[in-house]
């Protein structure tokens, strides 16, 4: 009985790892998970085929060992994809897991960055090298669009709308979300038009990323920045700027955006969510602080950034020549 037990999950790791396409170390968490519930059931002298009761009193048994909702999602999921390889195989004609719900996972409340520290950082960038303005263009696309970090590091020359006045952001539709377009004021709106400017200069095709992931001092080498790269950046430039968080990570930039455009006239929930591409209010609440905690609402986001044209003082920056020009 061991045996074939023991054949059937070693054809369900191969199941994993050739028709899921599952990583090596994921195939091996779930074979571990599906081996302790045996190993349970074994233990308490249950025998026949499985059961829901059977897999309801394991996650009790979780809950008694301290396993966390997370943790018992976790088992659920390793049998419910073994008892569907057991279905799949002709094994068993039903899956014991079925309609089992999943424990409720609490997720955390995203952190933020407050305006000053989103200034502090802005100014640890260089205008007047292009790498510069690449991450001063990743610090707007994040914290002045609310961008996620895939949008970010998937974002094409060709996505950038320019008719020489204003800057329109467009968003393809895709599995996430309906695509949408963002706008982006003028003050921000400059660098981006400067970045443009050097990376078609430079033979980037419409297809082409606008950021480039690495650069040899002011010449970009290599392709479209990776989701890693993003949040290594993020790091230096706070740890440049002097800008401690207990993590930092790409996505508080989002989450910046999305609570300062509280403060805004006319962004109401609706409109945030809007902008934002969230479906549905319970993406709003892990973002938002509570509505009543808004004290002062502004015209604009260009009156709520007005200081952002005073990070650079030099006239050789492209803010400073917009703020000049207004």
């Amino acid at each position: 009985m061991i045996d074939d037990q023991n054949k059937i999950l070693d054809d369900f790791s191969r199941h994993l790892r050739v028709a899921r396409g599952l990583v090596p170390s994921s195939v091996q968490a779930y074979r571990r998970h599906v081996e302790n519930f045996f190993s349970w059931r074994s233990g308490n002298a249950l025998d026949g085929p499985v059961i829901r009761q059977d897999i309801e009193g394991y996650l009790n048994y979780c809950f008694t060992r301290g396993n966390g909702n997370a943790t018992r999602t976790t088992h659920t999921v390793a049998l419910r994809n073994y008892f569907n390889f057991l279905r799949y195989s002709g094994i068993r004609s039903d899956n014991p897991v079925d309609d089992l719900p999943r424990a409720r996972i609490a997720k955390p409340f995203m952190l933020t960055f407050n305006r000053d520290e989103i200034l502090r950082i802005f100014g640890v960038c260089d205008p007047t090298t292009e790498k510069g303005l690449r991450d001063i263009v990743f610090l707007v696309l994040g914290a002045f669009a609310g961008f996620r970090v895939s949008e970010i590091k998937g974002f094409s020359i060709e996505q950038v709308s320019d008719d020489g006045k204003e800057i329109t952001l467009v968003l393809p539709k895709t599995k996430r979300g309906a695509g949408h377009e963002v706008y982006i004021w003028r003050a921000a709106g400059i660098f981006i038009r400067e970045l443009l400017i050097k990376r078609v200069a430079a033979g980037a095709g419409t297809g082409d990323p606008l950021l480039v992931g690495f650069y040899r001092g002011d010449h970009p080498r290599n392709g479209r920045l990776t989701a890693k790269a993003l949040d290594t950046l993020i790091k230096t430039l706070c740890r440049r700027a002097g800008v401690r968080k207990p993590a930092v990570k790409c996505q508080m930039l989002r989450a910046t955006h999305a609570n300062d455009l509280q403060h805004v006239r006319g962004y109401t929930l609706p409109a945030i969510m809007e902008r934002l591409g969230w479906a549905n209010l319970e993406t709003a609440a892990r973002y938002l602080v509570h509505r009543e905690r808004i004290h002062r609402e502004y015209r604009s986001l260009h009156e709520y950034w007005i200081d952002f044209t005073k990070v650079w003082t030099t006239t050789e920056s492209p803010a400073a020549e917009s703020k000049q020009a207004e």
